[in-house]
């Protein structure tokens, strides 16, 4: 059994909820590989039959749009309830080549459980398509890809299709009529969850990514409770609220709203470095696949496809690297706002926008490394995440935001700037109340009208706040006594001082509680 600090530890982290195995055996990828392929092939016959129908048979393609009509049309069942409907279909459908082929691969690969799963899930995307279509958006219907240039997949199992025998560490899958044994680590999952696999494990799915194979188990999540009860038990505590502010140097800056608990920054450098090292790397490979490729002017040259392959690892890697790195830091940002009894969290989701917008102003070096690092994941995760911590997330608008001082009216001030831009005229610092000092400082005037040099990344977090629906009263930050939250912020450098950082925290409100 676990220590009770530990299991707490591994506790606090419900929202992802899951357990992955890399498999690594390679008789066990390729066999795997080949039957996730086979039903990609199928998703890919039931886009193509889709898209068909949508254009010339519409009255078939209403009929189909249903999973278990779909599901029943490719097994040959009957159809239940629907029975006139798939009659019909298949009838209309009797002499098309694509049902021919579909037919073939269910009987020779398939079964009916995992093709229901499947057609689920490709409902769901031609249904999405119609809707942004409805809406006046532009949306391409879903397109079968080459099986070969396939690089993400994933499979959800039913429960009748998978075995487990953790004593001798199998795994048994039933993908079409026949039972496969297959080598999994049961040691290699976390004790918390072997030992309470049963009241534990909800569902299990097989995800293939640039050749590798991953088994994950989704978790139940029974023993969370959610936060809305958590409210009509305990009683509404009293707000408090923290704001988030994003950049390239320093990660995150993060503000709490109150007297005691310091401003925090995490430095970008060692990410930077990371994603610098992947960017070389990824080119470096590019460039020596083009060279090769005028030479030989064939891509399916053995040096050529294990380059390409070499290329697609590469981009893994960084994923990995990148989804690891936020999913911990969004858990340790949580943490360190709960143990600070923060009910709100203010962020900005202008970062994951301005990516797609192209409206972003800098240079090109700046500009690689913001398009590089993938902030909308963090953000993500954090909103996620945050309704486990009893915390909510809420999303703000961060225009001007770093240019002006955080104890002006900044709702004012955007009018302000709005009316003079619109007028053409000239928007001197005096209406933003203060500006910039290099990278690092905001000071609220020049000369001797200068009384103040902040931390500018906490001065923009404290307005993320302000531009809020719930603003904040900023008069106590003047005071010397609480300056230190606007000029000292706590420097974190790395994850594992964050982590020090949060433990340390818990040690110290724990002993609190007990001396009092």
């Amino acid at each position: 059994m676990l220590s009770q600090t530990k299991k707490t530890a591994k506790e606090r982290d419900p929202i992802l909820g899951m357990e992955k195995f890399h498999c690594r055996d390679r008789k066990d990828v390729r066999d795997v590989t080949y039957h996730l392929k086979s039903y990609a092939h199928c998703a890919n016959m039931i886009y193509i039959l889709m898209n068909e129908l949508n254009e010339k048979q519409n009255d078939v393609f209403k009929k189909l749009k249903n999973a278990r009509n779909l599901r029943a049309l490719i097994a040959g069942q009957a159809g239940g309830e629907n029975k006139d409907d798939i009659t019909y279909c298949r009838k209309v459908l009797k002499d098309h080549k694509i049902y021919q082929e579909l037919r073939e691969l269910y009987k020779k690969e398939l079964n009916e459980k995992l093709v229901y799963n499947i057609a689920v899930d490709c409902v769901k995307n031609i249904k999405n398509t119609l809707t942004l279509r409805t809406n006046g958006q532009k949306a391409s219907f879903p397109k079968a890809k080459k099986l070969h240039k396939i690089n993400n997949f994933s499979l959800h199992f039913d429960e009748s299709k998978v075995k487990f025998d953790i004593k001798n560490n199998i795994i048994k899958l039933c993908f079409g009529r026949t039972w496969q044994y297959f080598y999994l680590n049961y040691n290699t999952l976390s004790k918390h969850f072997l030992n309470n696999f049963e009241t534990s494990y909800q569902s299990f799915k097989i995800v293939y990514h640039l050749g590798h194979i991953e088994f994950v188990f989704h978790k139940k999540q029974n023993n969370i409770i959610p936060f809305s009860q958590f409210k009509k038990k305990v009683g509404r505590p009293k707000e408090k609220t923290a704001a988030l502010d994003l950049g390239l140097k320093r990660l995150f800056t993060l503000f709490v709203n109150d007297e005691t608990t310091p401003s925090l920054t995490y430095e970008n450098k060692d990410i930077i470095n990371k994603n610098c090292h992947y960017a070389y790397r990824t080119a470096k490979l590019q460039q020596v696949m083009n060279l090769h490729y005028n030479h030989h002017k064939d891509k399916q040259h053995h040096e050529y496809r294990h380059l390409k392959k070499r290329h697609n690892n590469a981009f893994y890697y960084r994923n990995t690297y990148f989804t690891d790195l936020f999913h911990k830091m969004s858990i340790e940002i949580l943490t360190y706002c709960k143990n600070n009894d923060v009910t709100r969290l203010v962020v900005s989701n202008n970062l994951a926008f301005a990516k797609t917008d192209g409206t972003i102003k800098l240079v090109k070096r700046q500009k690689q490394l913001f398009y590089q690092i993938p902030f909308g994941k963090l953000l993500h995760m954090l909103e996620e995440k945050g309704k486990y911590y009893g915390i909510t997330v809420d999303n703000v608008d961060e225009a001007y935001t770093s240019k002006t001082f955080f104890n002006k009216n900044i709702k004012q001030v955007i009018q302000e700037v709005e009316t003079r831009k619109a007028n053409n005229e000239k928007i001197p610092s005096t209406v933003f109340g203060g500006t910039r000092d290099g990278d690092n400082f905001y000071v609220n005037g020049k000369g001797k009208h200068n009384t103040m040099k902040i931390h500018a990344d906490i001065n923009g977090a404290i307005n993320h706040i302000q531009v809020s629906k719930k603003p904040i009263k900023t008069d106590y930050l003047l005071k010397e006594k609480y300056r230190f939250k606007l000029t000292q912020p706590i420097v974190v450098k790395s994850l594992r001082e964050f982590e020090g950082l949060n433990k340390y925290s818990r040690l110290f409100l724990k002993d609190g509680v007990e001396a009092a």
